[in-house]
This record gives structure tokens, sequence and C-alpha cells, in this order.
């Protein structure tokens, strides 16, 4: 179907324009706002044209089963284009983006995973709030409009909506959470109860990043500055047959407010990762998720938007380097720590995974709870589920702003951690060895190459990944 083939494709290098927006932003540029505006009306204009809808609905009764994926997921793609490019909607998502961008999250984070001092840690903590009081309004309004969007398109609100768009159920989403809590609650209420003790005072929010970081240790900073880490990464290419010189994958570090980002400005010729300062072993699996992301986007189809895999499998295909990162064979081979250091991070997986996921599961029930209860005030919901999840008491009025620029998104980082696990499990069972160019022609083939043409269930279970019951 030709009309289906031509709107793939405009979608397609509509997408490349807006990554190369964004990366350009990231590298310290303004954010061309209007250019942005731009992109969006014509993806509207696209998506929205009077009667498309109709011919979706004819092509998902074709006979090729291509034609019908590509129906199916372009009708996902309409719906998030009604809510994701509402011309309001999308002005207030770029407006809490060029404000992100503009307050120094970096040196807060530095201070409150870092400093021993632990006023200095109360300030930079509480600093927030001269970022969140202008804002929150406009937080208000996203959730307001967003709800209101998907309840005209037929959903109860944008939870079931965004779980329509991408293919996912939130019933599973909440047991797969439930699940998690459980599994990482004594853990973390260890941690909480040694961090009392070390506190000697009433455990407060500001002190979490420091206690994780003190518990969890600082492995290798001498072995991993920046040159280091890039050399890790090329030197476990090459196990896997691969030269980084020749892949259209570059790596820039800059001062941004997240770990790092991967922007394909054309899926198979120019992929670019931005990072902030990469220092210590979190910094090396942080640049391997990245970089993750990047061979997805040099070997998944080309000039396509509707067959790019749905968030949650991109994080899972990403975190699958973090996780080769974590592995006995890759420590020992590549990362020149001692064997103490490697025992540490081999018996630390659990506490580690505990620790990175359970403020995540926060959040996310905190953005359940603002779109169930849009009117409640966000700082109470915050303080809420604090007391649920983390056992600890948060009244400052400082919460996450990062869920209202990517909304529900931050689930996807809890579920990948888990079942990366479980898929690095099965391909040491299928393999032996992880370091082998078989292993990587193994996820080309299953997860790469395939795109979304395979629903991500069918996908995982490919890789040996088993959804439980």
């Amino acid at each position: 179907m030709e009309w289906l083939e031509e709107i793939d494709k405009e979608l397609y290098e509509l997408g490349c324009e807006e990554n190369l927006i964004y990366y350009y932003q990231d590298t310290g540029k303004s954010l061309d706002r209007e250019r942005l505006s731009n992109v969006s009306e014509r993806r509207r204009e696209l998506l929205l044209e009077p009667g498309l809808i109709l011919k979706v609905k004819e092509a998902e009764k074709h006979r090729e089963y291509l034609i019908r994926r590509k129906a199916e997921l372009l009708e996902r793609l309409i719906i998030n284009a009604n809510i994701e490019y509402d011309p309001v909607l999308f002005e207030i998502k770029n407006e809490i983006n060029e404000r992100q961008h503009q307050f120094d999250f970096s040196s807060i984070w530095e201070t409150l995973s870092s400093s021993p001092n632990r006023k200095e840690r109360r300030d930079a903590y509480l600093s927030q709030i001269s970022h969140l009081e202008p804002i929150e309004n406009l937080f208000r309004q996203f959730v307001t409009q967003a709800n209101a969007i998907s309840r005209r398109l037929g959903f109860s609100n944008y939870i079931e909506a965004k779980s329509y768009i991408e293919e996912t159920d939130f019933e599973e989403i909440i047991d797969f959470m439930n699940y998690a809590i459980k599994k990482t609650e004594k853990i973390w209420k260890e941690f909480i109860e040694d961090g009392k003790k070390n506190i000697k005072d009433t455990l407060q929010p500001y002190d979490i990043e420091y206690l994780t970081k003190q518990k969890l240790q600082k492995i290798g900073d001498k072995q991993f500055g920046q040159d280091e880490i890039i050399t890790t990464l090329k030197d476990t290419l090459s196990l896997f047959g691969l030269k980084y010189s020749e892949l259209p994958i570059s790596i820039e570090s800059h001062n941004v407010p997240y770990a790092g980002a991967c922007y394909p400005i054309k899926v198979n010729k120019d992929i670019r990762l931005v990072v902030g300062k990469l220092r210590g072993y979190d910094s090396c699996k942080t640049l391997f998720h990245e970089f993750g992301h990047a061979i997805y986007y040099c070997f998944c189809p080309e000039n396509s938007e509707i067959l790019i895999d749905n968030h949650l499998m991109r994080e899972i295909m990403a975190d699958i380097w973090k996780g080769i990162a974590e592995t006995r064979e890759w420590l020992e081979k590549i990362s020149h720590l001692s064997p103490d250091s490697i025992e540490n991070i081999i018996n630390n997986h659990d506490l580690h995974k505990a620790l990175w996921t359970r403020p995540l599961i926060r959040e996310y029930l905190f953005e359940i709870e603002i779109f169930k209860n849009e009117k409640e005030k966000f700082s109470d919901i915050w303080n809420k589920v604090t007391n649920e999840i983390l056992f600890f008491t948060d009244k400052t009025g400082v919460y996450s702003d990062w869920d209202f620029e990517h909304p529900l998104d931050i689930k996807t980082y809890v579920l990948s951690t888990f079942i990366v696990d479980t898929i690095m499990n099965s391909i040491r069972e299928k393999f032996s060895y992880i370091l082998q160019k078989d292993v990587f022609d193994f996820l080309v083939e299953k997860l790469y190459k395939p795109g979304n043409t395979i629903n991500y269930k069918e996908k995982l279970k490919s890789v040996g990944y088993q959804f439980r019951d």
C-alpha cells in the first residue's frame, strides 16, 4: 500500500528532524521551539488527516501480515498524535523541557550523592523548590489536558490511553510493580534501618542519595575515567566482532540534566550519544546503556517510524548492554578491576537493583495517583507514596519533575531491570559464554532487525524471557 509507505517515510523524516533539534539543545544551543512546532504541526496534519483512520481500519484486514501490522501500529500513532501533539499540551511540554535544561540539576545531584555535610545536602535538595514552584501550574495543566483529551478519545484517562498506544497492559504493569516491591522490600528496609543508624536522626529525603552511594561504595574510579570507559566499550565491541570506528555512532560529553541520551539522526547512518561527565563504574554502565540504544538504531528497519519498537522494548534492549557490563565474564576480561572489586560487584547485584528500582517505583506510583486524582496536591501524593514505598516521610514539597516531560515512562526502567536479569541468564544457558560474536548476532536477529513487526512480548519470549502467570 503506497499511501502507508509514504506516511511511514515522512513520519520517519520528521522524527529524525525532531531528534536533531533536541540533540542541538543537549549540546548547548537554545531549544528551537519554532522549528519543533513546525515538525509537530506537520505530524499532526499527517496523522489526523480526515479519512485516514478509515483507510487504516481497512488496511488492518489486509492479507499481508506486514501491512496489517503497520496499520495496527499506525492507528496507535494516530491516537498518540491526538494527545502528544495537541497544541496546548505540546507547548506545555516544551516549556517544561526548557526550564529543566536551565536548572542546574547536575551540581545538586553531585552534592546530594557526595557531600558528607548534611546541611549542604539539605540546602541543595530544597533549592529545587525554586524550580518547581513557578512551574507547578504547568504540571497541573499538563495532567488535566492529557486526561481531558484521552477521555474525548474514549479512554477513562491518560493512563488507559498510554497503555493502548504502547501495547502494554496496565494491570500487568501494576502486577509487575507489586512483584518488584516484594522482591526488593527486605533489602530496602535493611537499607533504611542502617541509614537511620548512620544519620543518628530522623531520616530525610536529602539523605537517600548519599546513603546509597556510601552503601554501594564508589568502585573503579581510577580504572574508569572517561577515556578508560570508552576504551572498555571499544574492547567489548571487538569481542562481538565489531569495530567502533566502523559504526555510525558518535559519543559526546556535555552538561546535561540527566545521565545520557541517544539521538538517531538517521537510522543506520548517524546516531549520536550525549552523556554527562563519565567517571566510575556506574558511568561505564550508563554509557553501555545508551550505546545499547545506539546499536539498536544501527540494525532496526530503515526509513520507518512505525516499526520503531515501543519505549519499554527499547529500554530492555539498552539494558542488555548494561547487563553485559555486569557479568563476571566482562568484569574479569575487560574491566581491569581487582578480584575483590569484581566479587563486590557480583555479590551486591541484588542490593544495587533494589536501591535503583525502589525509588523509580515510587515515581511511577506517584504518576499513577496524579492522573487518577488530578486535583490533589502533588507534594501530598509524593509524600504518601514515599511513606508507602520508601518508608520515610518527605514533606519538603520537592517531587520529581522528570515525570511530566516523559509521562508514565519511568516504569520501563523498573521492568527492564528485572527482565534483563532473566534474559542474561537465558543467553548464558544458550551460549555458555556472553562475550562472543554469536551472542551479538543472536541479539541482532531476534531483537534489532525485526523492529516492531513483532510484538515486544513475543520478542522477549524469543530470547528466553518467560512472562509470569
